[in-house]
This record gives structure tokens, C-alpha cells and sequence, in this order.
């Protein structure tokens, strides 16, 4: 057995494993990137000589403060990096907070250009993965989720639901302390549940596709994109539609030509053997196949001629 592992395997309280600085800095970073907050308010209040400097229990509380999702092992962590010591450096108030703040507000530029003026500035927000866009994960059946993405745009399209409406009212919070802040476009799973307008009609397996679809952080789901990717959809079944209409339409007009092109052609035909000569019925009714048969049969041998008188 490990020396930092119980009868079980699990390691006990005391030696949890430490967490990374580079980690823990990049929480804090998109934490503050997100919200625009400006770090070094927050620590005002313990450094009333600006010195620059607190103590570990004031850095700590300086960072719960702010909300940044850490513990009170990983605000240690942190207390502990930025800790120095000298001759300046008098205790308790050990920790450069100063220098922390220089390091979460890098987030958003690049400091002293004045000295390098044909240096090359990043992006805001370049320092954070957050600032790239939300990658929807991976799931397993890729084709069962497309397949319910047209569900659930048909079903918003027959009912005349707007989506984007449905989730507006719980992303106007203006507090930093909540878990999600506004215009973040995230939710927690129970809101995204409360709100999402056709839990009715979707099963559990496929909500619990589409949560592990939009999943961001432990508990939350990134409703923009599931916003976007079903009106990205809408607009597709859209377009299938008027084209389904256009060729139905072409379709019911080549059907309207056909019976006249026909009658066209037949009296065309009428028209061309109008002038032929034909003959006229005889008295009797008959046809004038029967007047020529009847004129190419031989006649009879008729009578002699009577004796004509003798002269007077």
C-alpha cells in the first residue's frame, strides 16, 4: 500500500495531492476575464500602507471575495507561490499581492509598451481557453443527436416557441458571485431543465444527450451555442421547405401543360385535313364509300325497246 493511501486505496485528507499553480492561476483568470473585474480592489482594504503585500488569511479572504470557484487548499496554494522573503519583507504580510495582480490582469493586455513599442500584442483574452469559444463535446451517437436537433426545431417551429426568449430571464444576474454571470450565456443543469421549453416531450436519454453535448464546468450547460446550433438548424429546415414548394410548384405547373400541349396537337390535326374534300351524305343517308361502291357495280340488262308504232 502507498504510504499516502488507506486500506481502501483512497488517499486520506492529509495527503490530497497538491494542485497545479498554472491551473489554479487560469481559474482565476477566466474568472476575472469573463466579469472584467479588476483584481487589486479586492485587496485594498487589508494594505492600508500600499505596500503591496497581506497576509496568507487576507489573501485568502481577497480571493473568496472576488467568487473565483477555488477552495481554501488551492487559495493556500496560491498564498504560498506568491510568498516572499527578505529584509523588506515583514511578517505577516508576506504574500506580493501586487505581483498576483499583475499576473490575473495580463489577461487583458500586455503592460509597459511604452518601453517596447514594436512589441507584438495579444489578444484580450488570449491567456485563457475560455476567450476561443465554446468546442461542444463528443458524444456517442453523433446521428441520434442530429436527428434530435431537427426534432426540436420542427417542434419550435410549429408551436411559434422563440428559444432564445425562454432562457433571457435567468442570465440577467449582475452579481460576481454567482456561479454563471450574466452574459456568460451558461446555466446551471436545473435551470436549463426548469427552462428548457420541451422537457415534455423529450426523453431523459435524450436530455441527458443533450446536456453531455452543451456540458462546460462541472454543473453548468452553454446555452448561446444550443441556442445557436437549433437556430442553425431552423434555418436549414427552412430552406429545405421552400425548395420541397418550388419543385411541388414546378411540378403542378408541367402537369397544367401537359393537357393543353395535347389538345394543342389535336386540333392541329382537325385543322390539316380540313382541307381535304369530302362528300356530302346523299339523300338516303348513305356514305360516300357506299356511293362509289355503288356506282363501280355493273347494272342489270334492261328491257328491249317496245315496236314503234306504224304510220298512220
Amino acid at each position: 500500500m502507498a504510504p499516502c493511501e488507506d486500506d481502501r486505496g483512497r488517499p486520506p485528507g492529509g495527503c490530497r495531492k497538491a494542485p497545479a499553480i498554472g491551473d489554479l492561476i487560469t481559474v482565476v483568470r477566466e474568472h476575472i476575464f469573463q466579469r472584467r473585474m479588476r483584481v487589486q480592489d479586492a485587496f485594498q482594504g487589508f494594505d492600508r500602507l500600499r505596500c503591496g503585500r497581506c497576509t496568507k488569511h487576507q489573501f485568502t479572504r481577497a480571493l473568496m471575495g472576488i467568487g473565483a470557484a477555488l477552495g481554501h487548499q488551492e487559495a493556500g496554494a496560491l498564498a504560498e507561490y506568491f510568498s516572499e522573503s527578505g529584509p523588506r519583507v515583514q511578517w505577516p504580510q508576506v504574500v506580493n499581492y501586487a505581483k498576483f495582480c499583475q499576473a490575473m490582469e495580463d489577461v487583458f493586455g500586455t503592460r509597459r509598451l511604452e518601453k517596447t513599442p514594436e512589441a507584438k500584442v495579444p489578444m484580450p483574452g488570449s491567456l485563457v481557453p475560455c476567450s476561443q469559444g465554446f468546442a461542444p463535446m463528443p458524444v456517442d451517437d453523433l446521428d441520434r443527436f442530429h436527428v434530435l436537433q431537427k426534432r426540436i426545431a420542427s417542434l419550435l417551429a410549429a408551436r411559434g416557441v422563440e428559444l432564445f426568449s425562454c432562457f433571457q430571464d435567468c442570465m440577467r444576474s449582475k452579481s460576481v458571485s454567482v456561479l454563471y454571470p450574466r452574459g456568460s450565456g451558461k446555466l446551471s443543469r436545473p435551470m436549463f431543465l426548469k427552462c428548457f421549453p420541451l422537457a415534455g416531450e423529450i426523453s431523459n436519454a435524450d436530455m441527458a444527450l443533450i446536456l453531455d453535448r452543451y456540458r462546460t464546468g462541472p454543473d453548468g450547460v452553454h446555452v448561446y451555442s444550443f441556442i445557436k446550433d437549433i437556430m442553425a438548424v431552423q434555418e436549414d429546415l427552412a430552406q429545405e421547405r421552400v425548395v420541397l414548394q418550388a419543385q411541388q410548384q414546378q411540378q403542378q405547373q408541367e402537369t397544367r401543360q401537359r393537357p393543353a400541349s395535347a389538345v394543342s396537337l389535336r386540333r392541329g390535326r382537325t385543322g390539316s385535313d380540313a382541307g381535304r374534300p369530302t362528300s356530302a351524305p346523299s339523300s338516303g343517308g348513305e356514305s360516300s364509300e357506299e356511293m362509289s361502291a355503288r356506282k363501280a357495280a355493273p347494272r342489270p340488262a334492261s328491257a328491249a325497246p317496245s315496236a314503234a308504232p306504224s304510220a298512220a
